[in-house]
Order: C-alpha cells, then structure tokens, then sequence
C-alpha cells in the first residue's frame, strides 16, 4: 500500500523512532513506517479496520512492531489520550478534528516531525464538505507553534478522490528542547551541593579524658612541690570522675 504524501518525502534520512498514526485505516501509513523500522502507535475508532490493519502487518512481516487502538477520535473526553513529548513522529493524514491539534503539538518529542495531509475545499471553489480547512490555515498554526515548516503545499486532490476537495500537506519539526531542559530525568538527579555539617560540640568527659592524658605523673624522687602538683592533679580527676 503506497503512503500519502507528503509522509515519505518527510521521513528521507530521519532515524526510525517511535511513531503515531492516527485515524490509520487499514494501515497504509503504519504498515510502511513498521516496515523501516519504526514503532507505531495505529489508532481507528474502527474495531474492523484496526484487525484488518494487524493481519496486513503480519503478512508483511511488522506485525511485532504495530500497536493497534480502536478509540474514537473524536470522543470528549479522549478514549486514546495522546502523551506529551512521547513521539518522534505522529501522522495525521485525511482525519480532521480541530481539537486534536493541540495534543498533536504536546505529543511531538523535541526536535520530532509531524505530518499532515487534509482537505480544503476544491481550488476552483466547488461545494467541499465541513471537515475542510481554510486555505492558509494549517501552515499558519503550524508557524504559530514556533515549529520549523520543513514543507507546506496546497493542491488539488489526487484524481481518485473527490474532485471538490484540495488538500494541505504540511511537514514540520518541533524545535529542540533548550540547553538547560535536555537532560530530562537525568538532570533531575545531578548532584546537588550539600549542606556544609556543624561540628559536633564535644562532650564534658571528653575534655576530661584529654586532661588525663596531659597531667603530669609525679616520680618518687621528685621534689616536694612536684609530688604536691601531681597529688593535686590526681585529685581533680577522681572529683571529675563523680561529675
């Protein structure tokens, strides 16, 4: 099954990642990203669409690399809630619901694309459907992000769909995390300065013990004064042994 564009263009000479495919179908996007390697989130509100999605996988041998969800869309509050920052890339082609816009963005990792292909009305004004975007639209909410626009064109549609839509293809990268939030968890458990310690205050019978060290011992032929000093000393420590 051959992806839209503008997925393919997109996806030259970016590493395989993990991936969001929503509104997939019977899987032409994620059947084709598994394949490259990547690993795919694929979400249809389709319970038959999401089992025909994972027996097309396994014939093509990518199977082990598909996730399927069946969750509607368009379910407030969300049956399939998108993480932020949990993909590196997350693909939106021919499903309009305005309120996804905002996970889309939230759910894109730093330095992640998203792509888009969706309808606008027909360039030579014919009558479209309401889940068309106006022309512009797309790129400048894109822009409005902060993203970088990598592509952005607006076309007719392709010959077999209907001949009263255009379409808007959009790719862009959500910029790199800034300098001091990169480290993610693992800045989290950088050292940290410790507290300097207060010196533990000595004990009462610590200085007495010194003092018992440094007292003089009397010999028996000291001199009189001597042995009367050394008398003293030993006299303070039995007094201080009581304290």
């Amino acid at each position: 099954m051959k992806p839209s564009a503008p997925l393919p263009q997109a996806v030259v000479g970016v590493g395989a990642g993990r991936a969001l495919d929503l509104a997939c179908g019977a899987g032409r996007h994620a059947i084709w990203l598994a394949a490259r390697g990547w690993r795919v989130d694929a979400v249809d509100g389709s319970e038959a669409a999401i089992r025909l999605l994972l027996a097309n996988a396994a014939d093509a041998g990518c199977g082990g690399r598909i996730v399927g969800h069946v969750a509607d869309l368009e379910a407030d509050p969300a049956v399939f809630a998108i993480a932020p920052a949990a993909y590196d890339l997350i693909v939106d082609c021919y499903f309009l619901h305005q309120p996804l816009f905002a996970a889309i963005r939230k759910g894109v990792r730093p330095g992640g694309l998203f792509v888009a292909a969706l309808h606008l009305p027909a360039p030579d004004g014919g009558r479209g459907h309401r889940f068309v975007l106006h022309p512009g639209e797309l790129e400048g909410m894109v822009r409005a992000w902060g993203w970088d626009v990598r592509h952005s064109a607006e076309r007719p549609a392709d010959p077999e769909a209907d001949p009263d839509l255009g379409v808007a293809e959009i790719v862009a990268r959500r910029p790199d995390a800034p300098a001091g939030a990169r480290g993610g968890v693992h800045a989290a458990h950088r050292r940290r300065p410790q507290p300097r310690r207060r010196p533990t205050p000595r004990r009462r019978s610590d200085h007495v013990r010194a003092r018992r060290r440094l007292a003089p011992a009397a010999t028996p032929n000291a001199p009189a004064g001597e042995q009367r000093q050394a008398g003293n000393v030993r006299a303070r420590r039995r007094s201080s042994s009581r304290w």
